[in-house]
């Protein structure tokens, strides 16, 4: 049981992940430990369905959690405390860096695993200067939701890929705040009664789902793919993403919340040192003795 809520929470961990722009799904996957199993699982459902939705359950259970509660909570953040809200996810990535390493310790590096880390860290740097076009709100009509659909397959496919954000590329082709300023509305919608706003929000939601599901199942096939064949040479790119993302973090708040030096002041700087002091003990500490103890009672 405790290990099934820890997993509930780790997809918690992502769903939110997922909600920051600049902040990726994929890397908070590699810092927990769990990416090569999300990753098998999801190729291999169809397969060996009962055995690979036990274990996604959990995972998928956390995610919807956190985009249905946490959307709100972390939009209000991102946009009152943008820093110690973006340095709890740069304390995550810092405190799991420990467990990635460990995932090439032995393999023999050659130019083409720095290449491909240096070309990875340089795409993701790169994406940091895109322009951006931001939507306020979208109009509902066959042609939108197919265009929603589609942002929904790019979304996941990027956010499957760690270290690559997909709220960041939804904010770079416009449709960030339309789409996860839609949860919050749908469930207040809900709540109240409101059955016609409901239905609104559910047609911008809907497709976006369904093609995030399309985009996971194939970006997952190609990079299980990797793994299996390439594994020494794959971790080498996740690195390239993983590594930089702290600074592409701040990048893209500082450039997405509209932050300067005058805005940053003693008590933001302050808590933003707090906030990265628990998310590396989080991920570097708590994670990893809490998967021990489960695994130990398990045995």
């Amino acid at each position: 049981m405790l290990q099934w809520i820890l997993d509930v929470l780790k997809g918690v961990v992502i769903g939110i992940a997922n909600i920051i722009p600049g902040v990726s799904g994929g890397t908070m996957m590699i810092v927990m430990g769990i990416y090569d199993k999300i990753i098998y699982c999801v190729n291999h459902v169809f397969k060996e369905f009962g055995k690979c939705i036990k274990i996604l359950l959990p995972y998928a259970l956390g995610i919807v959690l956190a985009l249905v509660f946490m959307s709100a909570v972390i939009l209000g953040s991102m946009d009152n405390f943008p820093l110690p809200t973006a340095f709890i996810f740069i304390g995550l990535i810092m405190g799991g860096l420990p467990a990635i390493f460990a995932e090439i310790k032995g393999v023999k590096l050659n130019w083409t695993h720095w290449l491909a880390f240096l070309i990875s860290a340089g795409i993701l740097v790169g994406m940091q200067f895109l322009p951006q076009s931001e939507r306020e709100t979208l109009n509902v009509d066959f042609v939108q939701m197919l265009i929603i659909l589609v942002m929904g397959v790019i979304s996941s496919a990027t956010m499957i890929i760690p270290g690559v954000s997909g709220s960041m590329m939804l904010m770079i082709l416009g449709y960030y705040r339309p789409i996860y300023g839609s949860i919050p509305l749908l469930v207040s919608a809900l709540l109240s009664g409101d059955w016609a706003a409901a239905g609104s929000y559910a047609c911008i939601l809907l497709p976006f789902v369904i093609g995030i599901v399309l985009g996971i199942l194939g970006m997952s096939r190609l990079i299980d793919v990797m793994l299996k064949k390439w594994k020494g040479l794959t971790y080498a790119i996740i690195l390239g993403l993983v590594v930089p993302s702290p600074i592409v973090i701040v990048m893209s708040t500082w450039q997405k919340q509209s932050l300067t030096m005058a805005s940053v002041n003693a008590w933001s700087v302050i808590a933003s040192i707090v906030t990265l002091v628990i998310g590396i003990a989080i991920a570097g500490y708590v994670m990893p003795l809490l998967d021990a103890k489960t695994k130990k009672n398990a045995d």
